[in-house]
This record gives C-alpha cells, sequence and structure tokens, in this order.
C-alpha cells in the first residue's frame, strides 16, 4: 500500500495542480491525502476525477484556513 500526505496550501496555483498530477502518475498510491486544500469540497471532487481515484472523505476549510481530502482507490 502506498500513501501520499502532501501539504498543498491551497489547490488555486494551475502549477500545484500539474504537480499533483504528475506525482500520482508516477506514484500511484492507493491513499492520497491533502492537508491545508483552502477548497470547498465542489473543487475538491472535481481534483479527485483529475486524479482518477474513485472515493474520497473531505472537510472544508472554516474561513480561509484548513480544508482536508482523503482520496482512495
Amino acid at each position: 500500500m502506498k500513501l501520499i500526505c502532501w501539504n498543498c496550501q491551497g489547490l488555486g496555483n494551475p502549477l500545484m495542480v500539474q504537480a499533483l498530477k504528475a506525482m500520482t502518475a508516477k506514484e500511484k498510491p492507493d491513499i492520497f491525502f491533502l492537508m491545508e486544500t483552502k477548497n470547498q469540497e465542489s473543487v475538491l471532487l472535481r481534483m479527485q476525477r483529475q486524479l482518477h481515484f474513485s472515493n474520497s472523505f473531505m472537510r472544508n476549510p472554516i474561513g480561509i484556513a484548513g480544508g482536508l481530502a482523503v482520496f482512495l482507490e
């Protein structure tokens, strides 16, 4: 089982999204945990589909801080 944890501090930067896609394509993790996403669930669901994960658990940020997402195969 392979797990990747990433403190991304916001997914608004397109370069960050490209880096996450490249990392998941190369490493093929079973679980991908994102911290400090600073994004609502709708954005994270789109990210889940782009990264080709079938399941997820998410917490919305409080104000402009926080946000968690766990993507699972």
